[in-house]
C-alpha cells in the first residue's frame, strides 16, 4: 500500500495539469555540469538540470542539447545549421553511467529555491517538453544547452535571480572563450579555420555563460532575492561521479610544424625552379586548387548555412575561392603577362595582409602563416616564369 500511495497521489493530480504534476516537498532542483571529453562534439562540456523527488521515485534530467538522427535529410540539415534541437527527458542514473563509460565527471549544483518556485520551474520544463515546444534553432554561441538554462532560470524566477556582477570584469572574444578547450593542437587549428567574424565579438558576463563550466560558475555565484533578503542560489557543489581527466595526445607534427617544414621545402625547390628556369606546374595547381577549395567550403557556410559562427570568416583572404578555377590556368606551359600580374598582385596582397596580422578583425591561426608565405612565393614564381 505504501509504493501505491505515491503513485494514486500522482494519478490524482494529473486531471489538474496535463503536463505536470505536484512536487512534494522532498523534491529537489539541480544544475548538472558534465565535464569536457575528448570527441569534438564533447570538448566543452555538457548542462542539464535534474529534477528529482523520492516520494514519486522521479529522477528525471531535462537536456537541451538533443537532436535527432533520424530526422529527415539529417546531415544535410545538420551542415547546413538547420537540424532541430529539442528539449528532452532522461533518467539521471543512465545518464552517470554515460558519463561513467566516457570517463567524464558530472557536478550537481541543488539550487536553494522555495516550494512554490521548485514547483514554477518544472512546470515550465514539463510544458517545454511538449512536442508542440520543445524544438528550437540551435546557435553555438547564442542558444544552446548552456544558454537555454540560463534563460530558463530568468524566466522562471524573474528579479528575484541576481547574477553576480564583477565590476573588474574583463570581456573576452568568444574564441578567446574556447581556446583553452581546445588543446589538442589539431582540433585547435581546425576550429580556428572554420569560425568567421561572429567569434571575434566580446561576450558579456551573461554571454560568457553559453559554455557549461561559466553557467555553473554564474550559478554559484548568483543570489536568490525574498523579502529583502539574499541567499545563495545554489548550494556548494556536489561532485557526482569524479573521473581523472586525461590529457589529449599531442602530435608532434603540429599544424604549425608541419606546414612551416612544407614551405620550406617548397620554397626550397622553388629558387632550385628559378635557376633552372622551369617551373613546376603541378605544384601551383595543386596549391592554389587545394585553397581555392577550401575558400569555397568557407563561403558556402557563409551563404549556404545557417551557422551564424561561421560567416564572414576572413580566412578567405588566403583561401581565395575563384582559385579553384584559376588554378587550371596554371597548368598552362606559358601565361599571357595579365595572369602574370594578377599573380603577382595576389602575392603583394599576402604579403600585405601579413604585415597588418594584428589588426585584422579576426584572429587567424598562427599555423596560416606559412601557407600565406607560400602562396606569396609561388605567386611571384608564377609572375616572374616566361
Amino acid at each position: 500500500m505504501r509504493k501505491i500511495l505515491p503513485l494514486l497521489v500522482l494519478l490524482a493530480t494529473l486531471p489538474l495539469k496535463n503536463y505536470a504534476f505536484e512536487l512534494s516537498p522532498k523534491a529537489q532542483i539541480s544544475v548538472i555540469t558534465g565535464a569536457a571529453g575528448q570527441d569534438l562534439y564533447a570538448l566543452f562540456g555538457h548542462s542539464a538540470i535534474r529534477v528529482s523527488d523520492p516520494f514519486y521515485g522521479l529522477d528525471t534530467q531535462y537536456n537541451y542539447g538533443t537532436f535527432d538522427f533520424n530526422t529527415p535529410d539529417f546531415y544535410m540539415k545538420f551542415t547546413r545549421g538547420r537540424l532541430p534541437y529539442f528539449l528532452s527527458r532522461e533518467n539521471y542514473q543512465q545518464f552517470l553511467q554515460y558519463y561513467q563509460a566516457e570517463g567524464r565527471s558530472v557536478e550537481e549544483q541543488v539550487l536553494d529555491l522555495s516550494q512554490a518556485d521548485k514547483q514554477k520551474l518544472f512546470d515550465f520544463l514539463e510544458k517545454n517538453a511538449l512536442t508542440k515546444n520543445k524544438y528550437y534553432k540551435y546557435d553555438v554561441f547564442f542558444d544552446n544547452c548552456a544558454t537555454k538554462i540560463r534563460d530558463v532560470l530568468h524566466q522562471t524566477l524573474g528579479e528575484k535571480l541576481q547574477w553576480k556582477i564583477d565590476k573588474n570584469f574583463k570581456k573576452q572574444t568568444f574564441k578567446q572563450i574556447l581556446t583553452p578547450y581546445l588543446k589538442e593542437a589539431w582540433v585547435n587549428y581546425g576550429v580556428f579555420l572554420i569560425l568567421g567574424l561572429q567569434s571575434e565579438r566580446r561576450a558579456t558576463q551573461a554571454q560568457n555563460m553559453f559554455l557549461p563550466d561559466y553557467l555553473s560558475e554564474a550559478v554559484g555565484e548568483a543570489t536568490i532575492v525574498e523579502n529583502g533578503k539574499a541567499r545563495p542560489l545554489a548550494k556548494p557543489k556536489i561532485q557526482a561521479m569524479q573521473m581523472l581527466t586525461s590529457l589529449p595526445t599531442q602530435s608532434f607534427f603540429t599544424p604549425f610544424l608541419l606546414l612551416t617544414l612544407l614551405a620550406v621545402a617548397v620554397t626550397g625547390l622553388t629558387f632550385w625552379e628559378y635557376k633552372q628556369g622551369k617551373r613546376w606546374r603541378g605544384i601551383d595547381f595543386a596549391l592554389f586548387f587545394i585553397t581555392g577549395a577550401m575558400g569555397c567550403f568557407f563561403m558556402l557556410m557563409w551563404f549556404a548555412t545557417d551557422h551564424l559562427a561561421l560567416h564572414m570568416n576572413l580566412n578567405m583572404l588566403w583561401a581565395f575561392p575563384p582559385h579553384i578555377i584559376l588554378s587550371f590556368w596554371l597548368l598552362k606551359r606559358k601565361l599571357s603577362k595579365y595572369w602574370r600580374w594578377y599573380f603577382e598582385a595576389f602575392g603583394i596582397f599576402q604579403l600585405f595582409v601579413l604585415l597588418d596580422w594584428y589588426i585584422l578583425p579576426q584572429q587567424l591561426h598562427i599555423a596560416v602563416i606559412p601557407i600565406m608565405l607560400l602562396l606569396a612565393v609561388r605567386a611571384f614564381r608564377v609572375y616572374q616564369a616566361k
